[in-house]
This record gives structure tokens, sequence and C-alpha cells, in this order.
């Protein structure tokens, strides 16, 4: 199962500014042989489709719903009805200056079993490591690695590289959330997604 959410602003003009991404990572692999366990299954370049009868691409059908989004204006800013209250319909001589520029909504993504890539060295800001929390079992991931974070997540982009003045391409999707791994309580972020 794959599906997508589009969350829209509160007013008239029903923007869509966030998007929420499913993807069915499953539990376990299906068993080869009757005496080897089965290991952690995975989100994968392709997958029987119970309700089609055919074999469908998660890798594409991300990638393909991602290209399908259209860029706002960001950061966004509601229309100044008055449902909104006082602080949107301030002067805009006192409202501070903020350069926009057209991207698709931000995102966040959400399945059961972790990428391996939850695991890698976190990254680094000015020397200090971007990471919370204490505890990280290390142990939720599938051992086979379908690549869909370079594949996938690291190849839908928030705008065109090199387009409306970015120098360089930054990922729709900024949080990946899983399960699976219910005793740790670690988030990192890991090549630029947290």
């Amino acid at each position: 199962m794959t599906d997508h959410l589009e969350l829209h602003s509160g007013d008239a003009s029903k923007v869509h500014i966030f998007t929420l991404y499913f993807l069915d990572s499953g539990s376990y692999q299906q068993k080869r042989l009757p005496w080897v366990d089965a290991d952690y299954d995975y989100i994968k370049q392709y997958v029987l489709s119970p309700c089609l009868a055919d074999i469908r691409s998660q890798i594409d059908w991300f990638l393909n719903t991602s290209a399908s989004i259209s860029s706002i204006e960001r950061p966004f800013q509601p229309d100044g009805t008055t449902d909104l209250g006082h602080i949107w319909r301030r002067s805009p001589s006192r409202l501070p200056r903020v350069e926009k520029t057209l991207a698709k909504p931000n995102a966040m993504m959400w399945f059961h079993i972790p990428l391996p890539e939850a695991y890698d060295t976190p990254d680094t800001d000015s020397s200090e490591i971007l990471q919370v929390g204490t505890h990280d079992d290390g142990k939720g991931a599938s051992k086979t690695n379908s690549g869909f974070f370079y594949n996938g997540i690291k190849e839908a982009f928030e705008a065109v590289p090199g387009g409306d003045g970015m120098e360089l391409p930054v990922s729709e999707v900024k949080v990946l959330g899983h399960g699976h791994t219910h005793n740790t309580d670690m988030c990192k972020r890991v090549n630029g997604i947290w």
C-alpha cells in the first residue's frame, strides 16, 4: 500500500502547504526455505499489488507522485482574511522582509521497517552532532537495501536543482518516521534528512 495526503491552508486560498507520504514496508520477507528465519521486509523496487494483480514500483510511485505536486510560494503567507486574526493584517511596512521562492511544499514520510540509512553516522553542523536521544538499538533495518533513500527520497527535490536561485538540490522530504524499533528514542539527521 502506498498513499499520500495533502494538507491545505486554513485560509480561503486552500493552498497545498504540506505533504504526508505513507509506504508499506511490510514486516517480514517471505521465507524461501522453511528452516531459515525470514529477514525484515523493506521498500521494494517492485511489489505485487494484490488489488491490481500487477507489479508496481514503490520507488517509481513516490517519484511520480512527488513530481505531480506543484510548487508554491514559500514561505507561505495566508491571504489576510479576517478569520486569521490581527497578526496577518499588520501594516506591510512593519512586517519583516522575507525573500520568497517557488518550491514544493515540505513533506514527511512514514513506513514500518527503517531504512538501513537510519543507522548511518549523523550529520554535523558547526561541529555539533545533529542527533537527539540516547538509545538506538541499531537492529531494526532489513539486511536488504533497495536503494530507496538515494534513488527515491534524495531524488525528489523541492525545486528544480539550480532553478529559482537554489544552489544545491534540497530534498522535498525533510523527515522520515518509522516504527519497528520500539526501544529507540533517537532522532538524527542523516544526509540532510531527519
